[in-house]
């Protein structure tokens, strides 16, 4: 056993004991005579368990359990009382306590009651991780595709998650998924039972982005009437992901540098110093190196972001990842609509692949959308994509364009047989992989010449 424990209890005799005892278990352990001061501690420490005396000199246990459970709802609270009563024992348990344990008691009765936390903790660990290993189930981190770019970016999001105190800046054009590339490393850390908070820098207005981000005390100012958590504080051991980098207020850029740098921030009114860990990560399509230059961005946020850096690149540098892509966008659309669909036919994939997509996957994405809400049998046919698209590229009469809708069906067909090859030929597996209808992979078997 090793939690990090708080005992909440007036009596020093009582608090030494306790403290004695979870120590020699291997515990690290705080303790407080007073319910306010055991808040402070929760405020600037990671605690897995507290013990709180019902009657305290500052006031009753059940009106502290709420405000620390506001802490953390993750927080395993045993409250301790000589004073037995129903009523209280129901209470507590309402508001979050793990347990409510009568004093006088021994070292035995405790010893029982710590077993069934540590059973409680044990399956919620597990719980988490599985969650967190879910994404991860086939190494891709979300990230699809079979080409050099996308298999190079998948390994640079495993090296990157290694380190979960780096900070790291994700570049790209928009709509290219960076912040599927956040999410990427997040899940793949250390860190990935930690929140993942994103702040989107061009959404929240100046004169509010200390309050959201730092937090505020209780009449820092008109309508501060309670304490309240910032999302730094709310990432804590987790990670913070700064969207849109290059919109953030250059008045908020030396606070943000001076918290990154010293790991330390005071909430808006506050004059105690709370410790933050987390990891930082950053995302933009602007070039900041030419707004550093202009003096619109500072450099040494820019350098204190740029650690680890990270470019995603645009469709058209990988669009032999296209039929993958498709697919894939089909099964998960299909899935929302409720429907089922045969998939593209061979010239939605030539057209599709002498397009520039200036919008990347997301106007990928919105175009199969609409395709596949306006089809009538299930198929997105080539001919139905928007006039606008089809007008920006060249026919499909070089020898060079040839070769190009060839070589992408040739994709396709080899990317169904790896897949085929990994599930022993099992066609149902296969399609759950593909994220396509069983019927839809039987056409394209059909098409590819696939027995």
């Amino acid at each position: 056993m090793s939690f990090r424990m708080l005992i909440v209890e007036d009596d020093e005799a009582m608090r030494l004991t306790l403290v004695e005892y979870f120590e020699q278990k291997g515990c690290e352990v705080d303790a407080a005579a007073e319910g306010g001061a055991a808040v402070e501690v929760l405020q600037t420490k990671l605690v897995d368990i507290v013990l709180l005396d019902l009657n305290l000199p500052d006031g009753s246990g059940l009106d502290f359990l709420p405000r620390m459970k506001a802490q953390d709802d993750q927080l395993i609270v045993l409250m301790m009382t000589a004073y037995p009563d129903v009523r209280n024992a129901v209470l507590a348990m309402k508001q979050g306590a793990f347990d409510y344990i009568i004093k006088p008691f021994d070292l035995d009765e405790l010893d029982l009651t710590l077993a069934r936390v540590l059973e409680h903790h044990q399956l919620r660990s597990r719980v988490e991780q599985l969650q967190a290993e879910q994404p991860q189930m086939h190494k891709t981190g979300g990230i699809l595709g079979e080409s050099t770019a996308m298999a190079e970016l998948r390994e640079l999001i495993s090296k990157v998650a290694q380190s979960p105190r780096s900070t790291v800046l994700v570049r790209g054009e928009s709509g290219t998924g960076k912040e599927m590339v956040v999410n990427a490393i997040h899940a793949a850390s250390e860190r990935r039972t930690g929140p993942l908070i994103k702040i989107n820098c061009s959404a929240i207005p100046e004169n509010l982005l200390e309050a959201e981000i730092f937090g505020y005390e209780k009449g820092a100012f008109t309508s501060a009437e309670t304490d309240k958590r910032g999302l730094l504080e709310l990432a804590h051991g987790g990670t913070l992901f700064f969207d849109e980098l290059g919109d953030l207020s250059p008045v908020f850029q030396p606070k943000l540098l001076r918290v990154m740098e010293e790991r330390v921030f005071r909430r808006v009114g506050g004059v105690r110093d709370i410790v933050v860990d987390v990891r930082y990560v950053a995302a933009t399509n602007h070039d900041l190196e030419e707004m550093v230059e202009n003096g619109a961005f500072r450099e040494d946020l820019y350098f204190r972001f740029k650690v680890m850096e990270i470019h995603v690149a645009p469709l058209r540098e990988h669009t032999e990842d296209l039929p993958v892509l498709v697919d894939h966008l089909i099964g998960t659309i299909g899935g929302e609509l409720g429907k089922e669909f045969a998939g593209p036919d061979d010239d939605f994939l030539e057209i599709a692949a002498r397009y520039s997509w200036p919008g990347n996957v997301r106007e990928l994405r919105n175009v199969i959308e609409r395709q596949m809400i306006l089809t009538q049998d299930g198929l997105l046919h080539g001919e139905d994509l928007p006039t606008d698209l089809k007008l920006s590229i060249s026919s499909p009469t070089s020898s060079h364009d040839a070769e190009a809708a060839g070589d992408l069906k040739e994709l396709e067909r080899h990317h169904i047989l790896k897949v085929l090859e990994q599930h022993g030929g099992n066609k149902s597996e296969a399609a759950k992989t593909l994220k396509i209808a069983r019927s839809t992979l039987q056409e394209k078997l059909k098409r590819y010449q696939i027995d």
